[in-house]
This record gives structure tokens, sequence and C-alpha cells, in this order.
């Protein structure tokens, strides 16, 4: 029984997905809580304009929903300003909402109104925790701390006849809330994590570990939104892998790829390079001279000449001033890698008849 608790309150992937999957949460969380503070804020409008002509001026509960509008107002203009730069103290932000909200609702439904049911309470206990993201022991611990809180108060304040009545709702409702929150938690938690699973499969070629081909052309069109300077294009291809599959066997050509494009990657970086053929490696860099990258490209060819590997690359550049056609680009570059490949052949007097 213990064990089928302790599996209730864990996140539902391990600690290392749970740690790669912080971002995402963070931005959903931020999300959230931009939506409730704006919807909230606008809400609470007409309120304060109620309270104000049907309880008498500017009575205590008048000072309440004035201070709540302010701070929801306050939270809003956080969040939104925040909403570019995600961090840790994006959870701290959301648990202070939270309480401050979960506050207001103690203070009306046992301060304000002591003989009445704790209803306002139950309804933000119920509700808040459910918009937010993060570890369920976490998440049911802070509602543990808000039902003794509200217990405490409800003692202190609370009619004779509407304590117990209070007492039994929180912890019914307390629990209620611990249940549903968790669990949605966990639902959020592993569609994130098969999200980015299926993203990671769909964006890597899994053979090699570059970025695939279906990244490669969803990236074409912000390639030039990268750069503010220039674009460079080096687009590889190994030489002779059709005639080592022939007469090797295809794993000693797949063998070939990876240690091709383990070199590759190492030089011109994993965000940046994309294998887009069987034996094609194409790396588009922002804001990189020229020669800088014939050095990192003679680099590459001495690298695999050292590992018995023969490859043809071709380089072309494009600067930001000029009309940035990044298929053109990436065609010249192709080009040239032609031109050194028949060069290759030529000089080693290949016998390519048989491909």
């Amino acid at each position: 029984m213990l064990d089928i608790i302790c599996d209730f309150f864990k996140t539902g992937v391990s600690k290392e997905d749970y740690e790669k999957l912080k971002s995402s949460l963070l931005i959903e969380n931020q999300k959230n809580l931009v939506f409730l503070s704006r919807i909230l804020t606008i809400l609470l409008v007409p309120g304060i304009i109620f309270v104000y002509f049907f309880y008498g001026g500017f009575t205590p509960r008048f000072w309440i929903y004035l201070s709540l509008f302010c701070f929801l107002f306050l939270s809003f203009l956080l969040a939104h300003r925040k909403s570019k730069n995600i961090n840790i103290h994006t959870n701290i932000q959301m648990y202070v909402f939270i309480s401050i909200m979960i506050g207001f609702s103690i203070i009306l439904s046992t301060i304000m109104t002591p003989n009445m049911m704790a209803v306002k309470y139950i309804a933000f206990i119920l509700a808040l925790p459910m918009f937010f993201t993060d570890k369920p022991i976490r998440i049911s611990l802070y509602i543990c701390a808000c039902s003794i809180v509200f217990i405490l108060c409800a003692i202190c304040f609370d009619t004779r006849n509407i304590l117990p009545l209070d007492i039994f709702q929180s912890l019914i409702f307390g629990t209620v809330s611990i249940i549903t929150s968790t669990y949605l938690s966990k639902i959020k938690i592993q569609r994130l994590y098969y999200e980015k699973k299926w993203k990671t499969i769909s964006d890597t070629d899994l053979m090699t570990g570059l970025n695939s081909r279906n990244l490669y052309e969803q990236s074409l069109n912000h390639f030039s939104e990268q750069c503010k300077k220039n674009l460079v294009c080096i687009f590889l291809d190994v030489n002779g892998l059709h005639e080592i599959d022939i007469n090797k066997g295809y794993e000693a050509g797949d063998k070939l790829l990876k240690a091709t494009a383990s070199i590759f990657q190492s030089a011109f970086g994993q965000e940046n390079t994309f294998r887009i053929g069987g034996d094609e490696f194409v790396a588009v860099l922002p804001d990189t001279s020229i020669t800088r990258v014939q050095e990192i490209t003679n680099l590459v060819y001495k690298q695999n000449n050292q590992s018995g590997i023969s490859v043809a690359m071709g380089v072309s550049s494009i600067n930001k001033e000029d009309d940035m056609d990044v298929c053109l680009l990436i065609k010249k570059a192709a080009k040239e890698m032609s031109e050194a490949k028949r060069r290759h052949y030529q000089n080693t007097k290949y016998n390519r008849r048989s491909r």
C-alpha cells in the first residue's frame, strides 16, 4: 500500500528527464500565470465596484478587494515582463501568486464571514493548484500547509456551529485537491516528456546523432534570422561510400559515416550540423569569417584523412546586406563540393563505372 502511495506522488519520469523538462514546465507555468492574473484582474474590477456600493463605501472588505486588485495587476505586469526571460524565479512567483489568492480566500471565508461556510476557500484550493505544474509531492505539501493555515484561522474566527463543517470540508476538499493536482501534474509532465522525446527522434538522425533532414528543412527559413553579418554554408560528401558498402558491407559504411559525422559535428557544432542525405552533411554557420571556416575545413580534411576517410567539401558565404537566399547559398556550396569530388576522382583515377 505504501509503495502505491509513493508511486502516486512520483513524477512518472526519471530525475534526469525531469531536469530536462524544467524549462518547458517553467514556460507553461509562466503562460498560466499571465493568463490567470490578467483574467482575475479584469473580473475583480466589477467586484470592487459592487463591494463599494453594496457595503457602503470604504469598508474593510473594499480595501481587501482593492489590495487584491493591485497585487493581481502587479503580478500580471511582472509575469508579462518576464515572459521572455524564463528562470527558476517563475516558480517562486507562481507560489507567491497562489499563496496571496488563497490567503485572500481564507480572510474572506473566516475573518470577514465567520458565520458562513468557507465556499471561497474551497473554490480556490480546488482550482488554483491545477493551473500550475510542479513535482507532485511539492504541490501536495503546499496544499497541506494551506489547509493547516485555514484550519487555524477557522478555529480562531469561525462561529461554533460553522467551525466543524469548515474543518471537515477543508480536509475533504484539500485531499481532493491533492489527488487532482497530483494527477494532472503527472499527466502534464509525462505529456511534455513524450513530446520532447518524439521531437528529439524527429529532429535527430538516429545513426549519426546529427540534426536530421526534417529539422534542416524546418530551419531553412530561419537561418537568415540567426546572423547579423553573414551566413556560411559547408557542404560535405563522403567519397567512395558506395564502393565500401559493396566491398566491405553496410556495417563498414555505417561505421565510416558515424566517424565522419563525429568529426563534422565536433568541428562545426551540434546546433549547426545536419545530415541531409545518405553521405551528405551540411553545416550552416552565422557570423563566421571565410578565413576561419577554411581553417576548420582544413582540420576536417586532416582528421578524416587520419581516420582513413576521404571526403569532399564545398564552402559558400553570403552577407546580411545582400539578398539572403539561403537555398542559393546551399546550392553554391553543393556545387563547390561536387567540383571538389570531381577533382578527387580525377586525381586518384578512381573508376566510378561500377557505381
